[in-house]
């Protein structure tokens, strides 16, 4: 069968560019759908990282807020660790006479009783100074 068109030449132009405007339109809608669904996804995204910041910082102020409240342990920690040291210094430098006298009892015959005895400690072994040679203590240990 043959196919009769009987529009009027004007008539099919206009139609054809009626087609083409409808259609021109519909890719127009989709385009702005597609970039609406896109600014939309982005958009929750954006809020979803400004939640996550905003969590964050929180925690940050919490803990800052913990921090401040310690710190007075901080001082103290700080002040037990110079003690620690200070008492290791101590020990180190202290000359253990109790080890001195038991060794000097080891090499002096039985029948010799001492009338006195006297020490001199060298001024690198007192307390508080931090003296630049290394002093072996009598028991054999280092400082």
């Amino acid at each position: 069968m043959k196919r009769i068109n009987l529009l009027p030449q004007e008539e099919r132009v206009k139609a054809s560019r009626e087609r083409g405007l409808i259609w021109a339109i519909l890719i127009l809608v989709a385009v702005v759908v597609v970039l609406g669904l896109v600014y939309v996804k982005y958009q929750t995204d954006v809020n979803a990282r400004q939640d996550e910041l905003n969590a964050i910082q929180a925690d940050i102020a919490e803990e800052q807020a913990k921090i401040a409240e310690l710190s007075p342990y901080a001082a103290l920690q700080s002040q037990r660790t110079a003690m620690t040291e200070t008492a290791k210094a101590i020990y180190q430098s202290s000359v253990p006479f109790s080890i001195l006298l038991q060794e000097l009892s080891l090499v002096i015959p039985e029948n010799v009783r001492l009338q006195s005895l006297q020490a001199n400690v060298p001024p690198t072994m007192l307390p508080g100074s931090h003296g630049r040679h290394h002093v072996e203590r009598p028991d054999g240990g280092a400082p």
